[in-house]
């Protein structure tokens, strides 16, 4: 099985913003930012780096897409009838 990439599952612009906001978390912002302006990558598993952080955060959206897609089938097989706003 090939490996993916993070361009492949996801726009490069929203995995960048979710490997920003983690690293700001961390308060790695500035290492994030300093690693992605160098174009330097490290290859261990020092999560302090752009390519560390860009890896991570495509991870997540991959398991928060699994996620949200179960929850979309629960709410297909769920035979009760949802609550809807009343039109007047």
């Amino acid at each position: 099985m090939a490996e993916t990439t993070v361009t492949e599952c996801y726009h490069p612009d929203v995995v960048e913003a979710f490997a920003a906001a983690w690293a700001s978390i961390d308060g790695r912002l500035e290492s994030f930012e300093r690693d992605k302006r160098e174009s330097w990558t490290q290859h261990s598993e020092d999560t302090g780096t752009y390519e560390g952080y860009m890896a991570e955060a495509n991870e997540l959206l991959q398991r928060a897409n699994k996620r949200i897609a179960a929850f979309d089938l629960f709410d297909r097989l769920d035979p009760s009838p949802k609550d809807t706003p009343s039109h007047g």
